[in-house]
């Protein structure tokens, strides 16, 4: 009994609060992450709990204090978004949120708790128990999960009602996202803004422009979710912030059934997008989608931190390199992507290809003016969304952009290829009214290549859940029935 005792008492805790901490997040983001991942993150942070359990027992000289202050800090470390955001939402805009009264009051805790430990003849061996028992049993908890439902078990979605077509030409397939660009309707409405001269480049170039375009839903994920499913999304709260809800869309972008189609058909898929997409990962690790070990690590102390204070120091000691590395990672992002789907255009291929390509233009950061001037950093922050001539300059930037893609990929392409150009959604940064905006939040830029000419099944009006089921029986000879045309208001 007591040789059961002394090893209930071993600080065992340390290491089981990071196998808790991963696996519970693994666990609620595993539709957009994989296990090896996760298992890197615990090695991670095992790792950690070492070495500040090493630097404890230096400075304490007792293992099982050493052992608790170290879980301490760990355990700060790892729950701090946790409690952060529960104060804010106690008591929004309290002092208490601030970090002017978080650091100072970080400092005076652990130097006092440091002190304490050094004095006190407290063995602590009843707490190391009761931690030991508390984490073994939220593992307990959570750990049949692992088997209920597993990731490896969400394969790619299968359409009903499709065949493979021997006889179609299959040629290379681009599906170009040029992120938040409105219609030509809400840019004449909301900017009096005539954007006909691109359109007419377009059409000269043989696009047909499908009127009054809608997509389904108004944030990114769950517009791109419901583009690739085909489908409207089912399960979901219906909030851009739910992580549940966007883990969701991660999913179902990354399975989707058009893509699944599309294998069947002989097509090899390459993602040069913000997601995920058939297994492969996003090439651009610096954009505003979590991936991988982020979607746990993001709600760190340190990571809070880096999200919250780095820009504030950068600009407090004019940090002149690290303030524009912050305001431009997005559009390096656009660039490493727009480079990558050039490379795709000039890379002979003996498989017909779907090329998806995301580029988070014109959304803000308004980059650019229209003759290609940078913008100062200063209109480059958040809540400068909403400088109506700024977004508008940059969509005449990326309307250049955009032609000489096109044009790019048309001369390199030996067959003719099928572009899809779209906005996944429209414009909404508005500062009067969420509700009595939203319809322009749909309203999207919707412009088809087809090498037939034939856009009788891209109807004015369609919504994203049908524009792929409108290519699948134009290209590939299927007859997919069409769904309703409806639009979804989510919010933040």
């Amino acid at each position: 009994m007591r040789k059961e005792s002394r090893l209930a008492s071993q600080a065992i805790y340390l290491f089981l609060l990071p196998l808790f901490f991963v696996l519970h997040g693994y666990l609620e983001n595993r539709e957009a992450m994989n296990g090896w991942e996760a298992l890197t993150l615990f090695g991670e942070y095992a790792l950690a709990a070492g070495v500040l359990f090493g630097l404890g027992f230096l400075l304490i000289g007792n293992i099982r204090k050493a052992a608790l202050f170290a879980f301490t800090l760990l355990f700060f470390h790892l729950f701090f978004g946790v409690l952060h955001d529960g104060v804010k939402a106690i008591s929004p805009g309290s002092f208490l949120s601030k970090y002017l009264f978080i650091l100072p009051f970080l400092f005076l805790f652990f130097t006092g708790l440091f002190i304490y430990l050094r004095k006190t003849k407290n063995a602590f061996s009843k707490l190391a128990a009761y931690l030991n028992l508390l984490f073994v049993l939220l593992i307990a908890i959570d750990a049949p999960r692992l088997f209920f439902n597993p990731p490896g078990k969400t394969t790619v979605a299968t359409l009903t009602g499709t065949s493979v077509c021997d006889t179609c030409s299959k040629p290379d397939i681009y599906l170009i996202i040029a992120d938040e660009y409105a219609d030509s309707a809400s840019l004449q409405q909301i900017f009096s803004f005539n954007n006909s001269d691109f359109e007419a480049a377009l059409r000269r170039r043989g696009f047909h422009f499908v009127q009054n375009s809608k997509s389904n839903y108004n944030f990114t994920p769950f517009a791109m979710a419901s583009l690739f499913q085909m489908n409207y999304l089912k399960g979901i709260e219906g909030r851009n912030q739910s992580l549940s809800d966007r883990n969701k869309c991660y999913n179902w972008i990354n399975n989707a059934g058009v893509l699944n189609f599309l294998q069947q058909q002989g097509y090899e898929i390459k993602n040069n997008s913000i997601f995920g997409l058939a297994g492969i990962p996003t090439p651009a690790p610096e954009n505003y989608i979590l991936i991988g070990k982020e979607m746990i690590s993001a709600h760190t102390f340190t990571s809070r931190i880096n999200k919250d204070l780095r820009y504030h120091l950068a600009t407090t000691f004019k940090l002149e390199s690290e303030i524009n590395r912050i305001s431009y990672f997005m559009n390096h992002c656009n660039q490493l992507l727009l480079s990558r789907l050039m490379d795709d255009a000039f890379t002979a291929s003996q498989k017909p290809r779907f090329i998806y390509t995301h580029l988070t233009m014109p959304h803000y950061p308004y980059y650019y003016r229209s003759n290609g001037q940078p913008n100062p950093v200063a209109l480059l922050q958040e809540g400068e969304q909403v400088r109506k001539k700024e977004y508008i300059e940059y969509l005449r930037w990326t309307n250049g952009v955009l032609l000489e893609t096109v044009d790019r990929i048309l001369t390199q392409s030996k067959k003719p290829p099928i572009i899809l150009l779209m906005g996944d959604h429209g414009f909404r940064e508005f500062t009067d009214g969420f509700e009595k905006n939203a319809p322009y939040y749909y309203m999207n830029l919707n412009a088809v290549l087809l090498p037939s000419g034939d856009y009788s099944k891209f109807y004015n009006g369609i919504s994203s859940v049908n524009q792929f089921r409108a290519l699948l029986n134009t290209a590939f000879e299927q007859k997919l029935p069409y769904l309703k045309d409806s639009t979804i208001l989510l919010y933040e």
